[in-house]
């Protein structure tokens, strides 16, 4: 689904609505180039399920997005006391949360006893983050039926952010792909942290390993105990068998 959202899936037919996704059927999308955000919602019959799932980019435009941003954190949300995201995520997530809150609540509507899967590749692995702290803000009781997936997703806030997320109980699997070098983006000297259970690809023979968060620290049995030397770019672009 994360892979999805970079190709037409209004008919759900692209390269990447196969395997557990067909039966898929597509509800609505959004998308606001200039703040950076699109997203579309859809529904799987079988599985009960809603997904909404936010598009990432490029892997040179996250990198360069973060950066001109100069790290810069906002407090966020606003009843946490010290907690802090980065401005720029923020920032483009607000930009389509609103209209993705009445899709949602639409669908609801419609299929109240589906839960909510949120998911995101890169930039659109961020906003899917932040876009559950923006349920939590708005309508908390929907938190119980969501789960998240992320795909290469950088650090999105500071440590009091991460330790908030965690508490908010919603189960949040972040797949980081070998020595991918957005995962380790923005660095942790800049007070950032990631959040979330990792489920990290072995760079030496592809096999998968499970981590359970630490949060506010990184477990250093997945990605975070690689070397800063062994980065790479092309990490990023592949996602098991699904092209970013």
């Amino acid at each position: 689904y994360a892979m999805a959202s970079y190709d037409d899936v209004s008919t759900w037919t692209c390269e990447d609505c196969t395997g557990g996704t067909v039966g898929t059927q597509f509800v609505t999308q959004y998308d606001d180039p200039i703040k950076g955000v699109h997203w579309y919602l859809a529904v799987h019959p079988s599985n009960r399920t809603i997904i909404l799932s936010f598009e990432g980019s490029n892997v040179q435009s996250i990198v360069t997005f973060i950066q001109d941003i100069r790290f810069k954190q906002v407090a966020w949300p606003p009843s946490v006391d010290g907690s802090a995201v980065h401005n720029g995520f923020l920032d483009s997530m607000t930009a389509g949360a609103a209209q993705a809150m009445t899709a949602l609540q639409q669908q609801i509507a419609k299929t109240p006893e589906y839960r909510i899967s949120i998911t995101g590749h890169s930039l659109g692995a961020a906003q899917a983050v932040l876009f559950v702290t923006y349920i939590a803000t708005h309508q908390p009781t929907w938190l119980s039926r969501t789960t998240v997936y992320t795909y290469g997703q950088p650090r999105v806030g500071n440590a009091a952010f991460a330790v908030y997320y965690q508490g908010l109980g919603v189960p949040t699997t972040r797949v980081v792909n070998k020595n991918d070098i957005v995962t380790r983006l923005a660095p942790r000297w800049t007070h950032y942290a990631q959040q979330g259970n990792e489920v990290w690809i072995r760079p030496s023979d592809g096999s998968v390993v499970a981590c359970a968060a630490v949060v506010p620290a990184e477990n250093p049995n997945c990605s975070a105990g690689q070397s800063l030397t062994d980065l790479r770019v092309s990490d990023h672009l592949q996602y098991f068998s699904a092209r970013s």
